[in-house]
């Protein structure tokens, strides 16, 4: 392993917490990008995620439609200070709880 997916894999050791795991017993893999079905680790080797990141992701990574409607989102959201205030913000604030 790199000296920065050590460092990846250690800060995520040192700062998160993993879900279904013992926590200074798990072993963390520096996911540098996915695509579709495949996910490359911080030396470059190609893995199959059998677990959909534990099923929170079950169109794969980085699909072509979820991608481009989230960042169509991001872009319309780029500020929420107090400086400026969006009509957006206001409507995403009227689904929270008061």
């Amino acid at each position: 392993m790199d000296a920065k997916s050590l460092k990846v894999v250690q800060e995520n050791r040192d700062y998160t917490m993993f879900s279904w795991s013992v926590q200074g017993a798990s072993t963390p893999i520096h996911m540098k990008r996915g695509q579709g079905v495949w996910f490359w680790d911080g030396d470059d080797n190609r893995w199959l995620d059998f677990s959909s990141q534990l099923i929170n992701l079950n169109v794969g990574h980085q699909h072509p439609k979820c991608w481009r409607r989230s960042r169509s989102r991001w872009m319309s959201f780029a500020s929420l200070g107090r400086v400026s205030r969006r009509n957006r913000a206001v409507r995403l604030a009227r689904n929270f709880p008061k």
